[in-house]
């Protein structure tokens, strides 16, 4: 039986992993003002984020329409026997610091002290440096080939503002 995976882009899977693990992912749509653009359609992550540090207007998103999902579904319908729609992740914060270094060195620690780790994701919006030395450190913890890292969409990048570092991590089932 093939099944077809869908998720909008608030999932904020990169584009590259999304094709890789077959994942269709229907575009939010972003806001300056009034202009709208599809998250990574119409806009890219550096323009999003050149207009997000320099643009007077606030960016704000909207969910992709019924019509947009109801494509979706129709065209892979033709190619599988059944569709699995994910939607409203939870992102929960790991707690707060008065630092950035301290907040970089909790999420060292919070990958360090977490049990049966199978990989993980170094996420960043504007600060690829600090994204990469990140990843630098977490090899002391993890084999390189386990650590991925990827730029924060528009979609969330609209809601978290500049200077983003995440690290999100994924156990052994």
């Amino acid at each position: 039986m093939t099944v077809k995976i869908v998720t909008d882009s608030t999932a904020d899977l990169p584009p590259q992993l999304a094709m890789d693990l077959g994942v269709t992912v229907v575009p939010v749509y972003v806001r300056f003002g009034d202009q709208i653009y599809r998250d990574r359609v119409d806009i890219s992550e550096d323009e999003f984020y050149q207009r997000l540090l320099h643009d007077p207007i606030h960016p704000s998103t909207t969910q992709p329409t019924p019509q947009d999902f109801a494509d979706v579904y129709q065209k892979l319908s033709q190619e599988a026997e059944g569709i699995i729609s994910i939607k409203d992740g939870e992102l929960v914060p790991a707690g707060r610091v008065r630092s950035r270094t301290k907040g970089i060195d909790r999420l060292v620690d919070f990958v360090k002290n977490a049990v049966d780790v199978q990989d993980v994701a170094i996420v960043y919006n504007t600060t690829p440096h600090e994204g990469q030395a990140l990843v630098g450190r977490m090899g002391s913890i993890l084999p390189k080939e386990r650590i991925r890292l990827a730029r924060l969409g528009p979609a969330l990048g609209v809601h978290a503002g500049p200077g983003v570092l995440l690290v999100a991590l994924r156990r052994r089932v």
